[in-house]
Parts: C-alpha cells; sequence; structure tokens
C-alpha cells in the first residue's frame, strides 16, 4: 500500500492511503455523474473517453477540496492555486486523479 504525508496549503500535513484516494475519486464522479456506477462498462468507458470540459472540472474542484481542503470556483483560480504547488502536493493530487482513476471509474475499490 502506497502511503503519502505532504503540506497542504494550510500547513496541516495531509496523510492519504491509496484506497482513500480511489474513494475521494469515486465520490467526485458520483457528485458529477450520479448514475455513472449504472452505466454498463461500454457506456462507462464512453464517458470517460468523451469526458466533457465543465465534469473534468468539476472531478478535479472536488478531489482538490477533499484532499487540501482548498475551494476554486474557476479554471484561472484552479490553475493559480496549481502553480503554488510544491511537488508533493502534485505528487498526491496527481495519485488521487490519475493511477487511480481507471480502477474507481471502473467499479474496481
Amino acid at each position: 500500500m502506497l502511503h503519502i504525508a505532504c503540506k497542504s496549503r494550510l500547513d496541516k500535513t495531509v496523510e492519504i492511503h491509496q484506497t482513500s484516494w480511489n474513494a475521494v475519486l469515486r465520490q467526485a464522479v458520483i457528485r458529477v455523474k450520479p448514475d455513472y456506477f449504472a452505466l454498463s462498462e461500454a457506456e462507462r468507458e464512453h464517458y470517460r473517453l468523451q469526458l466533457n470540459v465543465e465534469d473534468d472540472f468539476r472531478i478535479r474542484q472536488i478531489v482538490l477540496k477533499e484532499l487540501f481542503g482548498i475551494a476554486v470556483n474557476t479554471t484561472e483560480e484552479m490553475d493559480s492555486i496549481l502553480e503554488t504547488f510544491d511537488y508533493g502536493q502534485y505528487l498526491l493530487l496527481n495519485s488521487a486523479l490519475l493511477p487511480g482513476r481507471v480502477e474507481s471509474w471502473r467499479g474496481n475499490p
């Protein structure tokens, strides 16, 4: 099990296990597309491949809020915040969004 600890913008240490990353992503996907896990595998794959800009932003927005307690309302705000991230924060964010994305989006926690 992979475990990462890094400083958040609130100077709190954020510790999260890989299984929690998948849970954060799953929750974000469910909030953006509530019926996602009721879709067939083919429909879920189509959604992932055709993910629109708005849904992608909302998923990233939710993950950013859940992991770091940072609320953003626009892509410009998100870009500005991400420019201040150190390597540890990027590792945590990308680990939540990328590797877990495929498995948790397939319905495997």
